[in-house]
């Protein structure tokens, strides 16, 4: 099944408190397109997908393209982040490799970029997308 922003457009209209309820989608749903996995949702309200095709070894690094959905999320005016994120499996470090969000349509907010190189911190969506690319068991 496929959960499109046009269907929680809809599903809103017909819904007035749908501005008051953060998205929900159930488990094992896709975001847009095929390929997306949902991975996890921050306690704002931002659901976390993973492209698991996207896991691919880079040097001493493994990538994996990420998707924030913010919709549900008021305490930030980006409504889509999309980025790569590298991690060196051991010694459990990772770094945005690119990065960018965009506005509810479509512009780009700030500049693309990356960040420096951290530790996963535990307990994290972060380190459940590690644990995907560096294919460790929860």
């Amino acid at each position: 099944m496929i959960l499109t922003m046009l269907a929680l457009a809809q599903a809103a209209q017909a819904d007035p408190w749908a501005d008051f309820r953060p998205v929900q989608p159930p488990p094992g749903f896709v975001l847009e397109r095929p390929g997306w996995e949902i991975i996890g949702q921050t306690n704002t309200g931002s659901v976390w997908s993973v492209h698991r095709a996207s896991v691919t070894r880079y040097a001493q690094y493994m990538q994996i393209w990420v998707q924030i959905d913010h919709s549900g999320d008021r305490t930030t005016a980006a409504r889509m982040t999309r980025g790569m994120i590298l991690f060196q499996c051991e010694p459990r470090r990772y770094h945005w490799e690119s990065v960018q969000s965009f506005d509810a349509n479509g512009r780009g907010i700030g500049r693309p970029g990356g960040t420096a190189m951290e530790g996963v911190p535990p307990d994290t969506l972060v380190e459940s997308a590690w644990r995907i690319a560096c294919r460790r068991p929860s």
